[in-house]
C-alpha cells in the first residue's frame, strides 16, 4: 500500500512487541558468498551473490527464539567511464523477533537499519520496522580519472541518479538520490548524498562501502 510517513509501521501497531522495553537476543550464523566483481571498492564489471542464514535462542544465551534468511544479488555493466550497479536486498525473520532486530537485514556484512545511506537511503533512520523486505537499488554512476592530492591517490564517483525500491511488510517505500562517492588509496570510502523520499529531502555523509 501507499506509505504514510506519520504512521508506525503495521507490524507494531497490530503486535506491539514486549522487546522494545529492552532484553538482549544472541545468534549464530552461516553465510556464502560468490563473487566475481573486478574489485570489491568501486566495482565497474562482475557481480556478487551471498546467501546467509541465522538462529537464535535460549542455547545462545538470548531470550528471542527466531530465524533469519537473507539473500543479496549485486550486478555491474559498464560502458567506458560509465556504470549501471545493481543491488536486489532479500531478507526474511520468523519466530519470536526481537524489536530492535526489525530494522535491519542480514548478510555477510548485516546493514542494522535499511533506513538511511545504505539502502532506502533518502529516508530517516528507523522507519521501517518488518519481519519481510524486498528492496531493489539501482544507480547510474560515471568514474573520473584518478588524481593524486598530497601523495594520495584520489578516485571519484559521480552518481547522478540513484534510485531505491522496496517492499517492506506491507508498506511500498521509494527513494531517489544523487551524489558522489570518494576512495582514497584504494581503501578508505566516503560517500555523500542527497536525497528524496516520501518523508522528505535527506543528506548523508557515510563511510564504507554501499553496495
Amino acid at each position: 500500500g501507499r506509505l504514510d510517513p506519520t504512521v508506525p509501521s503495521k507490524l507494531y501497531q497490530d503486535n506491539p512487541p514486549g522487546s522494545a522495553h529492552g532484553g538482549t537476543s544472541s545468534r549464530f550464523g552461516l553465510g556464502v558468498l560468490l563473487d566475481n566483481r573486478d574489485r570489491e571498492l568501486f566495482s565497474r564489471s562482475g557481480w556478487a551473490m551471498e546467501t546467509s542464514f541465522e538462529v537464535a535462542g535460549p542455547p545462545l544465551l538470548g531470550q528471542y527464539t527466531f530465524q533469519r534468511y537473507s539473500f543479496i544479488d549485486r550486478r555491474y555493466w559498464s560502458l567506458d567511464q560509465y556504470t549501471l550497479a545493481s543491488r536486489i536486498t532479500f531478507d526474511s525473520l520468523q519466530g519470536n523477533v526481537p524489536f530492535w532486530e526489525l530494522s535491519g537485514v542480514g548478510g555477510i556484512d548485516p546493514v542494522r537499519d535499511v533506513s538511511g545511506p545504505f539502502l532506502l537511503r533518502a529516508y530517516s533512520y528507523g522507519r521501517f520496522h518488518e519481519k519481510t523486505k524486498i528492496i531493489w537499488s539501482i544507480d547510474n554512476r560515471y568514474y573520473v580519472t584518478p588524481q593524486r592530492i598530497f601523495g594520495l591517490l584520489w578516485e571519484t564517483m559521480l552518481i547522478p541518479l540513484g534510485v531505491d525500491l522496496g517492499n517492506i511488510g506491507e508498506q511500498t517505500a521509494w527513494s531517489f538520490s544523487t551524489g558522489a562517492n570518494f576512495l582514497l588509496n584504494k581503501s578508505f570510502l566516503v560517500r555523500t548524498l542527497m536525497g528524496y523520499a516520501p518523508t522528505g529531502f535527506h543528506y548523508r555523509l557515510a563511510f564504507g562501502q554501499e553496495y
